[in-house]
């Protein structure tokens, strides 16, 4: 993602000499030790994307992102959520599950922040079921769901060397923005998962990003994690 703000091809920089240089600035041995430390926090993102704008400044036209706001009810149906019954309510996503267009969803009416959207199978929808089922209000996608979703999915793999640039490399050619990279090694069976949280503009794109991930060699499964704290998972899209 903050390629995509600065006009840089990531694809490009992947392909570039310029990644080498970087790792030995930082003293890492591969791009793969490189992307672990971002995801990781020891390394700076701004001083790796600043000399990345240095490199390729010019290369790549700026790309205008529409803006995704969760809208309110009205009579043409153009905002990208609807609440049933309710007109000029404060909507929002809700972070647990972070739903997207396509999802099943059903509102909760916070207490005085509106309405939180949440997919049907959130554990804590599911919750607001038993314990508040009064607070539930039947929610529905509009027309205008054109934009940028935060997502995330979980790589699960046999651990092996530059299997993290071999998946980065599957979202740089899906031109899937990143936001987050988390490595967890498991030495014992070699294997690791891998946490990507990503910007998506709909199911059917994360489905195939998923598919597309999916068939890296060693990525034995790939999952959409939903709820981080209930540490849930779904294999559907």
């Amino acid at each position: 993602r903050e390629c995509k703000k600065q006009s840089i091809d990531f694809s490009q920089v992947l392909e570039s000499a310029i990644l080498p240089e970087i790792c030995k600035r930082f003293n890492c041995a591969t791009t793969e030790d490189l992307f672990a430390g971002i995801g990781a926090g020891d390394i700076r993102l701004d001083t790796v994307v600043n000399k990345l704008r240095e490199e390729f400044r010019g290369k790549s036209e700026p790309q205008a992102l529409p803006e995704i706001k969760p809208g309110r009810e009205d009579s043409g149906g153009s905002s990208a959520l609807l609440v049933e019954g309710v007109d000029g309510v404060m909507v929002r996503l809700a972070f647990c599950c972070k739903p997207l267009p396509g999802d099943e969803v059903v509102g909760y009416t916070t207490r005085g922040r509106g309405v939180s959207v949440h997919r049907t199978d959130c554990p804590n929808a599911l919750r607001y079921r038993e314990t508040e089922p009064d607070r539930l209000i039947n929610v529905r996608w509009g027309r205008n769901t054109l934009g940028d979703y935060s997502a995330e999915i979980e790589a699960v793999c046999i651990n092996r060397e530059r299997l993290l640039m071999d998946i980065m490399t599957i979202m740089a050619e899906t031109k899937t923005a990143v936001n987050g990279v988390r490595v967890s090694v498991d030495k014992r069976n070699k294997s690791c998962s891998v946490f990507i949280k990503v910007e998506i503009k709909s199911l059917d794109q994360l489905d195939y990003l998923i598919q597309r991930v999916r068939r890296v060699r060693d990525v034995l499964d790939v999952y959409r994690v939903i709820n981080r704290h209930n540490a849930s998972r779904t294999t559907d899209k």
